[in-house]
């Protein structure tokens, strides 16, 4: 037992710089674990922040497209009501210089006929919009009945001719029944 314990300590002398060498390499290796290990320690902590990033611009994401849902929703709605609202300067021009007898005049009679409707729907919401066109959509109503007014007034006349066409004269008032309804409907 001797005797290998000796060649066991003579061969443990013989490979020390081996051994040395193992352990520097072991050394070395611990070094580099430990570097790894706080590198890895850095990238997971960028993780993580990358991770909390990466959910506030999700959260944003979604908070913007909520948002822009909410636009698209009462764009719609906001559009409408503008248009029924706005008095445009076409309206104005045909409801005060084309004449009574012209297809113009009438298409504009229904358009200002909408908006009056329409403006008195939002008479009870106290909206700036709407006291703003209020008093020129009432100008227009007044030369509206009256130039309505006198249109049919002068086409009624034409049937106190004598030996006038009477059934054609009450086809052509047929063709402007809805001057008699504007004016039931706006004349009060």
């Amino acid at each position: 037992l001797r005797k290998v314990e000796t060649r066991s300590i003579g061969d443990y002398i013989s490979q020390s710089s081996n051994v040395a060498s193992l352990h520097y390499q072991i050394k070395n290796c611990d070094d580099i674990l430990a570097r790894m290990e706080e590198m890895l320690s850095k990238f997971q902590n960028d993780l993580g922040s990358i991770s909390a990033e990466i959910q506030s611009l999700q959260d944003q994401s979604r908070s913007m497209s909520v948002k822009l849902q909410n636009r698209q929703a009462i764009q719609g709605e906001l559009t409408q009501y503008v248009s029924d609202l706005s008095v445009k300067e076409h309206l104005i021009q045909h409801i005060t210089d084309t004449p009574a007898s012209e297809r113009e005049f009438s298409e504009m009679l229904r358009e200002l006929d909408h908006k009056l409707k329409f403006l008195n729907l939002q008479s009870f919401n106290e909206y700036r919009s709407v006291y703003d066109v209020h008093d020129v959509l009432f100008k227009l109503k007044f030369k509206a009945i009256s130039k309505t007014r006198e249109f049919l007034l002068s086409k009624i006349y034409l049937f106190r001719r004598p030996m006038a066409n009477y059934q054609m004269l009450q086809n052509q008032l047929l063709n402007y029944k809805y001057f008699n309804e504007f004016l039931l409907a706006h004349s009060r």
